[in-house]
């Protein structure tokens, strides 16, 4: 009890006898039980063992290599009544520690948050390809072979979003980079021996990608901008 008191952080105690485990008392159980009616008379003065014989539960004990997920999917097949307990862990040097089972599922929530994250960023930044790749692949597409002011193809422009009012910077090879089908990013008008382009411009419009319709001229001049639409809702 003064253990459980001191550190109020402590989710439970390991009970060994000659160096080997015998079981674990969580806090959540102990303090349950020393609050039941005669709970404390009942064992004071007795030996922990007393204590843990009257739960006869065998604690979940895993090695630290053991990855989180399969941690969790372990502790989830215990009984209902210690679903919740702590789990042992072993580490390397033989030691053991007890963790939280609450810490594991903030652990894996911030593992699978950052997938999501790497998910929405491959989904935005699409293709591994580098400026230069990037505008070739743009060039090939679309048979431009002049232009009269070629720095537009590593130009930043900048359109505002009509959905969340954020103003959004893009390059050609960006583009091209968020679209693997290049047919899906860049649209060719061909009008009266004239031609113009539409760029699908993809950003992160708040728990959405959405992609932004903007007008190019022959010379891929920034023109005008439709507006945009919803490409994934990812939350």
């Amino acid at each position: 009890m003064r253990l459980f008191k001191e550190n109020p952080k402590n989710p439970g105690v390991i009970i060994f006898q000659n160096s080997s485990i015998i079981g674990m008392i969580s806090r959540e159980t102990f303090f349950e039980t020393t609050g039941k009616r005669y709970g404390v008379e009942l064992f004071l003065g007795k030996p922990i063992k007393a204590m843990l014989n009257s739960f006869s539960v065998t604690p979940l004990i895993l090695p630290e290599s053991t990855r989180i997920s399969m941690a969790i999917h372990e502790a989830l097949k215990r009984d209902s009544h210690t679903v919740y307990d702590p789990i042992i862990v072993q580490k390397f040097t033989g030691e053991f520690r007890i963790i939280d089972i609450l810490s594991l599922f903030v652990a894996e929530n911030q593992i699978l948050l950052t997938l999501h994250n790497q998910y929405v960023d491959t989904r935005l930044s699409g293709l591994p390809l580098t400026n230069e790749e990037a505008i070739k692949r743009f060039l090939k597409f679309t048979g431009i072979r002049q232009l009269q002011e070629p720095r537009v193809l590593i130009n930043s422009f900048a359109v505002i979003c009509d959905h969340c009012g954020s103003s959004v910077n893009y390059t050609i090879a960006d583009i091209v980079r968020s679209h693997p089908q290049l047919s899906m990013g860049v649209e060719i008008i061909e009008k009266m021996g004239s031609r113009s382009y539409v760029l699908y411009v993809r950003h992160k419009c708040g728990q959405e990608i959405r992609e932004i319709p903007v007008y190019h001229d022959n010379e891929l001049q920034l023109r005008s901008l439709r507006p945009s639409r919803l490409v994934e809702t990812y939350v």
